[in-house]
C-alpha cells in the first residue's frame, strides 16, 4: 500500500478487534504526510490506544519521526523499541524517544537500534552522558546494534 492513512486504518482495525497483540512489526513507512499526526484524532485511534496490550514495536525499513510519536501514541503501553538506520529520521527519532520521556513513553524502557555504525554509537553514547538524559541506565552495542536501557 502507498496510501499511509489507508495503512493506519487497517493496523488500527486489526488491533481493534485483537487487542492482546504484544508485539507490532512494520516493515516499511513509506512517506509520512505533514498532517499525519491528525490521524490521531479519530475515535478509533482513541480507542485502541486505550485497549491494546502491544509492548514491543519492531520497524524492520524505513520510517520517519512523525511516524514513531503516531505508533508511541497509538501504543502507549509499549516498552521496548527496535528499529533500523533511516537516512531520513534516525537523530531525529531517538532524540524524540530519549529526551521526550513523559505520559506517552512512561512504559518506555529500552530501544535497540540495529544497523549503527561506531561512529554514530559514539556521538549518542557522548550526548547520552553530557545531556544527564537518565539517572540509571546501560547501553550496549554487539554486532552492529546499539542498546540502551533504563529505569524511571
Amino acid at each position: 500500500m502507498n496510501n499511509i492513512y489507508s495503512e493506519l486504518d487497517i493496523l488500527i482495525n486489526i488491533i481493534q478487534f485483537t487487542p492482546n497483540i504484544h508485539t507490532l512489526t512494520w516493515i516499511h513507512i513509506k512517506d509520512s504526510p505533514k498532517d499525519l499526526l491528525s490521524i490521531q484524532d479519530s475515535e478509533s485511534f482513541q480507542l485502541v490506544s486505550k485497549q491494546n496490550q502491544i509492548k514491543n514495536i519492531i520497524i524492520k525499513g524505513d520510517y520517519t519521526k512523525k511516524m514513531m510519536e503516531v505508533l508511541i501514541n497509538l501504543c502507549p503501553q509499549v516498552q521496548y523499541i527496535s528499529f533500523g538506520y533511516s537516512r531520513r529520521s534516525l537523530d531525529a527519532t531517538v532524540y524524540y524517544l530519549l529526551s521526550e520521556i513523559k505520559e506517552t513513553t512512561r512504559h518506555l524502557f529500552s530501544l535497540c537500534i540495529f544497523s549503527a555504525s561506531p561512529r554514530w554509537i559514539g556521538e549518542w553514547e557522548d550526548l547520552i552522558q553530557s545531556r544527564e538524559v537518565f539517572d540509571n541506565y546501560s547501553t550496549k552495542a554487539i554486532d552492529g546494534k546499539y542498546y540502551v536501557w533504563w529505569g524511571h
